[in-house]
C-alpha cells in the first residue's frame, strides 16, 4: 500500500466509516458518501512513517482462526458439528485469479511474468490449500462482478473490502493496509489537499480513491481511467493535474518519470485490501483465511512485504484484518 511523506491528509475524531457505493460503478451505480471532517497538516517524514508501524488496525488475532483444509477438497468427517465446506474452483486443482497488469508493486505483468506482493501472496496461499494458480488480467472496474458471477475464483488487485462491495461479492479477511497518494508534476502547484482546488485529478475507475477524493479534494474535478498507465500518460500530457492511487504504486512512476513527485498521502487504514471471492464459495473463503494465517506465521508474509515495500515500516499488527461492517 503506501508510505507517508510530505503533506498528509489526516482524518480527525473517531474512525471514518465510508459508504463507497461510488466505487462499484460497473456493478451497482452510485449513492451519497458518508464523510468525516479532515484537515491538512505537515509532519516530519519520520513521524509519518511511524504511523504505519504504530497503527493497530481492527484485526482478528491470528490465533483465533482455526486451521483450514490441508488440500483443495478436505473437509471434516460427515456429521461433524464443525464440518468445513469443501473448497471448489472453476477448474479442479487450479485457482483462477482475476487481477490487473499495471498495479506495481502489488500486481503487474513484467516480461510476460506475473509479479507483485498480492500475486506472490495468493500463490503461497493457494499452494497451502493445495492449488496451483492461473492469472488473467481484467479492468479493475469489472473485477467484482466477474468474481461474483464465477468468471474467476478469486481476485487479487489490492481491492478494499468495503461495505458496498460486500453487497456484491464475498471477501477474505484483510491482508494489507496503508496509504493512498497523489502523483503530480513538480510544477503543478499541488502540495497539499487544499491546493487540489480547481485541479483535474485522475483515478482508477471503480477504486476507493473516488470516495476519498470526494471527501478530501472536494473542489477538484475527478477524471476516471480504466488503468493507471492511461492515467499517468494523461498526467504527463497535461490532460490532468494529478493522479490519485496507492502511495506505493506511485513510487515506481516517480522513478520512471523524473518530473513526477508524490507530495500528498492519505491514510486508508480503515479499509484493508482483501481478496474478493464469490459469496457462495464459503469453503474457499474459509481456506484462504486459514492459509493467510499460516503464511503470516511461517514468515512468508513478512518476507514478501519487505521484498515489495522496501523502506516502508511493517504495520504494528499483521493480518488478518477485520473488514468494515457499516
Amino acid at each position: 500500500m503506501t508510505r507517508p511523506i510530505g503533506s498528509i491528509v489526516r482524518r480527525t475524531g473517531a474512525a471514518v466509516a465510508l459508504s463507497l457505493t461510488a466505487v462499484l460503478v460497473a456493478a451497482c451505480g452510485s449513492s451519497s458518501t458518508s464523510t468525516a471532517a479532515s484537515s491538512d497538516t505537515s509532519a516530519p517524514v519520520a513521524a509519518s512513517l511511524a504511523a504505519i508501524s504504530a497503527v493497530a488496525a481492527p484485526a482478528s488475532p491470528a490465533a483465533s482462526i482455526s486451521a483450514g483444509p490441508s488440500s483443495a477438497q478436505a473437509s471434516a468427517a460427515p456429521g461433524s458439528a464443525a464440518a468445513v465446506p469443501a473448497v471448489t474452483t472453476q477448474t479442479p486443482g487450479t485457482l483462477l485469479v482475476g487481477t490487473v497488469s499495471d498495479g506495481k508493486p502489488n500486481a503487474y505483468l513484467e516480461n510476460n511474468q506475473w509479479k507483485g506482493f498480492d500475486l506472490d501472496l495468493i500463490t503461497a496461499i493457494a499452494k497451502d490449500i493445495g492449488l496451483k494458480v492461473e492469472f488473467r488480467a481484467i479492468d479493475f472496474s469489472a473485477l467484482f462482478p466477474a468474481v461474483s458471477s464465477g468468471r474467476f475464483d478469486i481476485g487479487a488487485a489490492s481491492s478494499a473490502g468495503t461495505v458496498e462491495r460486500q453487497k456484491i461479492v464475498g471477501f477474505s479477511k484483510g491482508y494489507l493496509i496503508g496509504y493512498l497518494g497523489v502523483l503530480t508534476k513538480k510544477t503543478s502547484g499541488i502540495t497539499n489537499a487544499a491546493s487540489t482546488a480547481g485541479k483535474r485529478i485522475g483515478l482508477l475507475q471503480g477504486s476507493i480513491q473516488e470516495a476519498y477524493a470526494k471527501r478530501d479534494f472536494p473542489k477538484a474535478t475527478v477524471v476516471e481511467f480504466p488503468d493507471s498507465n492511461s492515467g499517468v500518460a494523461a498526467l504527463e500530457s497535461g490532460t490532468i493535474d494529478g493522479y490519485f492511487l496507492d502511495y506505493v504504486a506511485g513510487q515506481p512512476y516517480t522513478k520512471q518519470h523524473t518530473d513526477l513527485v508524490e507530495p500528498i498521502s492519505v491514510p486508508a487504514f480503515d479499509l484493508p485490501a482483501a481478496f474478493p471471492i464469490a459469496k457462495s464459495n464459503t469453503g474457499l473463503i474459509a481456506a484462504v483465511n486459514a492459509a493467510m494465517v499460516t503464511e503470516v506465521k511461517n514468515g512468508t508474509y513478512l518476507r514478501l512485504y519487505k521484498q515489495y515495500f522496501p523502506g516502508i515500516p511493517v504495520p504494528g499488527q499483521l493480518p488478518p484484518y477485520a473488514l468494515p461492517t457499516s
